[in-house]
């Protein structure tokens, strides 16, 4: 970006390998052509019309080159010695098309060179991509002790626009998975994550999802219509509800519409290639996900039928728990607790794994050869919306509300002593 010119720098100049490519050939402005007396004697070559061309170089600043002048008048303006303030005023760089943003704007700070074919402009801080530039040369503004030049010509006076193309990479955003992850999920599903591999615009993916039957058609009316985007922190996962009227057996959407998947079907997730991530760029490539429907789940979730593999004390082996059906992906994450029988919480990290069947529990610190809590918080949930002590389709009653504690599941890590 060039803090004299305020200019933007949000795209990237082409890569390395296009550094001695011509890209862009000047324009506007164009050298008016040149006749035989405009050759200057004992200079070599000739020269001829004179032209702005854009060139990348090794670095990432580019340059403007102006070709077109003799030999001779390439050596008089390298023993010239001029100054930046004289280089600025023959050879002008300023930002923006029009004459005059050239007249207001300062030009743009560079160092001025004199090479085997050309003038050579090279910018301190480097060309923004799809900014235009304006460079102006008139050999009669170059000081009276350049003497060479023919100031009189009307080929040596140009101005012109150059621009630095834009090299857009593809987008790199893909969806990387969608949970629950079963190949069957149940009739009574409430919730659908889709996980990002960066981050996303913060909109309501409703217009970019679609859900169809067996023969490739749209299902009406699954999803929940909301006001808001369910997004996570950090915008890499999108929460997809389905209607809960509809799910919600003998209320008035179930009623007239019954359950927006039916059991004995198989339906196919399809997320579309315009979704649009936090840069502004479509996703890589569309996603489709098939799965089957089975039976609803309506069960209360039991922990007296999780199954446990303690670790060895002294280490920081893994506490591995088996669920008989899968849990809700996201509540596995925040919503078990790992304790003392004392109370004092276990920090550790946790992986889901096996279709939300088995989660895995590896501590900061070594184990002690304590007794051991693992406790599911009230809001854990399978992804039927049942948690422990009540079902999804039983209402909440006082005779359900859960005792303090009764669901806590003990274990012991085990002695490593014979």
């Amino acid at each position: 970006m060039h803090p004299d010119t305020g200019g933007q720098g949000a795209a990237r100049w082409p890569s390395a390998s296009t550094a001695a490519a011509l890209w862009l050939a000047l324009v506007a402005g164009s050298a008016l052509g040149c006749s035989d007396d405009a050759m200057l004697a004992g200079g070599g070559d000739a020269g001829g019309p004179l032209s702005v061309v854009l060139r990348a170089q090794d670095d990432v600043a580019g340059a403007v080159e102006l070709v077109g002048l003799s030999a001779a008048e390439r050596l008089v303006l390298r023993q010239a010695g001029l100054t930046p303030a004289e280089w600025q005023a023959l050879l002008r760089v300023s930002v923006g098309a029009t004459a005059e943003d050239a007249r207001i704007l300062p030009p743009v700070l560079g160092a001025y060179t004199v090479t085997d074919d050309a003038i050579r402009f090279s910018p301190s801080y480097g060309f923004d991509p799809g900014r235009e530039y304006r460079v102006t040369f008139d050999a009669a503004r170059a000081p009276p002790r350049v003497n060479g030049l023919d100031r009189d010509r009307k080929w040596s006076t140009i101005d012109a626009v150059v621009a630095p193309p834009v090299e857009y990479a593809p987008s790199s955003t893909t969806v990387v998975q969608v949970y629950p992850t079963a190949d069957a999920l149940p009739e009574n599903l409430l919730r659908l994550y889709v996980h990002f591999s960066g981050p996303m615009r913060r909109t309501d993916g409703a217009d970019h999802v679609r859900l169809l039957d067996a023969n490739g058609q749209p299902v009406d009316d699954v999803f929940l219509p909301l006001n808001l985007a369910l997004w996570n922190q950090d915008r890499t996962r999108y929460t997809l509800l389905l209607d809960p009227g509809r799910v919600k057996q003998g209320i008035g959407p179930n009623r007239e519409m019954g359950r927006a998947i039916a059991a004995g079907k198989t339906y196919t997730l399809a997320i579309d290639q315009g979704w649009l991530d936090t840069s502004g760029e479509p996703l890589a490539e569309s996603y489709t996900r098939t799965f089957r429907v089975v039976s609803p789940r309506d069960q209360a979730l039991d922990p007296t039928h999780w199954r446990l593999v303690a670790p060895e004390a002294g280490t920081r082996d893994p506490l591995v728990v088996t669920f008989p059906e899968p849990l809700d992906h996201a509540l596995l994450h925040r919503a078990l607790l790992v304790t003392t029988d004392r109370g004092l919480v276990v920090g550790g990290d946790v992986v889901v794994e096996a279709a939300e069947t088995r989660w895995v529990f590896t501590p900061h610190d070594a184990w002690r050869s304590l007794r051991h809590r693992l406790t599911p918080l009230p809001t854990l949930e399978d992804p039927a919306g049942n948690r422990v002590g009540r079902a999804f389709e039983v209402p909440s009653t006082a005779g359900a509300v859960r005792r303090e504690g009764v669901e806590a599941v003990s274990f012991m890590p085990k002695s490593s002593r014979p």
